[in-house]
């Protein structure tokens, strides 16, 4: 439908990165059927061409519906009303496809008489896209990323800035690596400053970082919305619970300059790399705000003093904001989003009492479509090419001696071996074991590259020895994960019926192990394993008295083995990192910890995963601390009437027995566990950043009231209720590894 009836003459205008490509033939409109346009265009990207990726990454194909207006009397030239566009995200290319077709709405023009049409009869284009050859290859794909930074809003900005008075524009800017070896200014401009009395909707579309769009509905981004979210969860500095209350004023009474703008980067290999150098390096990065006017055209030129005054006025409010970008080098991690205070600009003195005064905060977004750095998984270690070598052997030994072994027939010991004898032969004889060998030597040369990163030569034979013990002890471990899950995966043994007396058997052991009678203790461990094979806490127990005894090796197998029928088993998980610590694999002992309470990084010395730690301990104290909170308003609305006397006489015996724990001095500590309790090192943050979590101020003090443990090395048992003074998945890690004298 037209402006002057149902049949109007249109045609189409292509566009790309401001610049114009053509237009296609005229065509008069047939009410209730397609328009054919058939219209083909095309431009040139790198080069010398004024197109480039990182223009793909971030602009549209924009094309243009207009109609052809009827001339009337006297009228000598065509007159014209567009009625609309769509908008074209070629991301795609950047992706590795070649070619797609899409189905794009075509949003109308202010005025047009599109915007009159029945939500369910909404025009659209369908638009092919296609290039001769892929933009980039396989392996830069895999080695590339694209970040997308989202700029939302400044909020609580200057009560001097006022939306009914002179016109200004807010501008943004940060840079990036990019493509090449400068770096990629991001600017985020036409920023709109609107008044309060409202909050913004929760769910709102995020806008293409360019001006000429025409339609209104075609500035936004299909399907990429900010969607926001509590407080707490953002990465930010005014994330803790005192800053919740101002913020919300902030962002439903005060002042605000909304962009809600996402810029897109394509980042190849160097620019990773560079960017995961500068955030190691630099931590904040700096995100200028500033205001400026908009000028006007003049008749008269502007004297020298005029001049000067209009570049006072222009710098007369610039901010910067200090983004801690640390978050995105943790394992896993894709998204950083926060609140981050703006601060005045070192060379502008007069911003400094209209920002510092006003209070306002810029909130951006960070987000990566895959990891800086990824997340490492324990059981992903190096299986694949053990498990392809183990099919191809048990192919090899069904193609001489049949399907015996599949069949589970019993063969007698003396024919196994003399089959074992001939497969090698075999093996030998036709340059397989050979090729075998050369197979799994690729994934053992990367074991020792990565998990072990030895990539010089050793300094004497014992060290030789000793680093080739303990790969071979790994790689066997390897081995037989892998061979069971060729072999055994589908002859699973239903798993017996829990026993009654296995909870006897344990206080039985317990008993041995405070007589000091170890052969006895571990007779008792071996029998629970022998009732039930599929509880990991029998795993755990067992590992934990060979742990005692000063067998790391079988301690070792036996926490793996609770970990392969509970991944989430978290005594396992810390003891599994203690004895990698212990066996000097701290790649190993890093994948432990990081999974159970990332306790580990205090170690190492690590600052940024140790930053990591204390975030995630933080959140977790703040929510403990809320339902415990919620836990006490109910209590108090009890009726004291109400409580029992063996309640009171019940709190009264807990209350002396934790008295008498704390003043018992036989409670282990740990040099390392006390190292770990210092809380973070203040020159790790700049001096106008606030601490956003509540971090533990002392491990050892809570350590102190768990139940003491001998000199004679009996443990605690570890399946007790811990202390309510443990608020925090930090602390009640320390606590645990006391308890089981792992540390010593």
């Amino acid at each position: 439908k037209g402006v002057k009836g149902d049949s109007p003459v249109t045609y189409l205008r292509s566009e790309f990165n401001n610049v114009l490509l053509g237009d296609s033939p005229k065509l008069e409109a047939t009410p209730n059927q397609q328009t054919e346009y058939n219209f083909t265009t095309s431009f040139d990207l790198g080069g010398e061409s004024p197109h480039s990726l990182d223009d793909v990454a971030h602009k549209p194909f924009i094309v243009t519906v207009i109609e052809i207006l009827p001339k009337e009397k006297k009228q000598k030239e065509e007159k014209t009303v567009v009625l609309g566009q769509a908008a074209v995200d070629l991301l795609p290319l950047l992706q590795g496809e070649c070619n797609f077709k899409m189905m794009v709405p075509l949003h109308p023009a202010t005025g047009s008489p599109l915007e009159n049409i029945h939500p369910d009869a909404k025009p659209s284009l369908e638009v092919a896209v296609s290039v001769p050859e892929p933009l980039f290859t396989e392996s830069q794909i895999n080695d590339g990323n694209l970040i997308r930074v989202t700029m939302e809003a400044a909020y609580c900005v200057p009560e001097s800035w006022n939306p009914q008075g002179p016109q200004y524009n807010y501008v943004t800017s940060l840079q990036l690596p990019s493509l090449g070896e400068k770096d990629l200014y991001l600017i985020f401009s036409n920023g709109a400053l609107k008044a309060g009395g409202e909050s913004e909707p929760v769910s709102r579309q995020k806008r293409w970082p360019m001006s000429g769009i025409m339609a209104p509905g075609a500035q936004h981004i299909p399907e990429s919305l900010i969607l926001g979210g509590a407080y707490e969860e953002e990465d930010g500095e005014m994330n803790r619970k005192e800053d919740k209350e101002f913020r919300m004023e902030a962002e439903t009474q005060r002042k605000r300059v909304m962009w809600d703008t996402e810029r897109r980067c394509y980042l190849d290999k160097p620019a990773l790399t560079s960017l995961q150098k500068r955030i190691a390096e630099c931590r904040y990065w700096p995100v200028e705000i500033m205001r400026t006017p908009i000028s006007t055209a003049s008749k008269s030129k502007a004297g020298k003093a005029e001049k000067q005054s209009e570049e006072d006025t222009q710098i007369s409010f610039h901010g910067v904001a200090y983004v801690n970008m640390v978050p995105l080098l943790y394992p896993g991690v894709k998204r950083l989003r926060g609140a981050y205070r703006i601060l005045a600009y070192q060379e502008a003195e007069v911003l400094e009492k209209q920002y510092v005064e006003s209070g306002a905060y810029l909130v951006l977004e960070f987000s990566l479509e895959k990891p800086l750095v990824p997340k490492r998984m324990a059981e992903e270690m190096e299986l694949n090419q053990v498990t392809s070598i183990t099919k191809a052997i048990l192919e090899e030994y069904c193609d001489l001696f049949g399907q015996q072994a599949a069949s589970g027939v019993e063969v007698d010991p003396q024919v196994l071996e003399e089959q074992k004898c001939q497969l090698n032969y075999e093996l030998n004889c036709s340059g397989k074991y050979f090729a075998f060998k050369e197979q799994i030597k690729h994934a053992v040369v990367k074991i020792v590259r990565e998990k072990y990163l030895r990539t010089t030569a050793f300094e004497n034979r014992d060290q030789l020895q000793a680093f080739l013990s303990e790969l071979y002890i790994y790689l066997v471990d390897q081995m037989h994960i892998a061979l069971n899950k060729t072999l055994f995966d589908d002859k699973e043994e239903t798993p017996p019926d829990p026993m009654t007396d296995t909870e006897q058997l344990l206080r039985f052991a317990k008993e041995a192990e405070m007589n000091e009678d170890y052969n006895l203790a571990e007779m008792y461990y071996k029998e629970r394993l022998a009732r039930d094979r599929q509880s990991p806490d029998h795993w755990l127990e067992y590992g934990s008295f060979s742990l005692l005894v000063g067998d790391i090796i079988k301690a070792r197998q036996c926490f793996h083995e609770a970990l392969l029928l509970n991944r989430q088993h978290l005594h396992s998980l810390l003891l599994c990192g203690m004895v990698a610590v212990l066996l000097d694999n701290n790649e190993d002992a890093e994948v432990f910890f990081e999974d159970a309470t990332w306790l580990f990084y205090e170690v190492q010395g690590n600052d940024i995963r140790m930053e990591m730690a204390f975030s995630e301990a933080g959140k977790l104290h703040q929510a403990e601390l809320a339902l415990e909170k919620s836990v006490a308003h109910a209590e108090s609305r009890i009726p004291d009437s109400g409580r029992t006397a063996a309640a009171e006489t019940s709190d009264k015996g807990a209350g002396s027995k934790e008295g008498a724990d704390v003043t018992d001095g036989n409670a282990p500590t740990s040099s390392r566990v006390q190292s770990a309790s210092g809380g973070m090192s203040q020159a790790s943050h700049p001096q106008e950043e606030k601490t956003v979590n509540a971090v533990p101020k002392s491990p050892s003090s809570t350590v102190s009231k768990s139940k003491a443990v001998t000199q004679r090395g009996a443990r605690s048992s570890i399946s007790h209720n811990p202390p309510s003074a443990v608020s925090s998945i930090y602390m009640k890690t320390a606590q645990f590894l006391s308890q089981v004298n792992a540390m010593q």
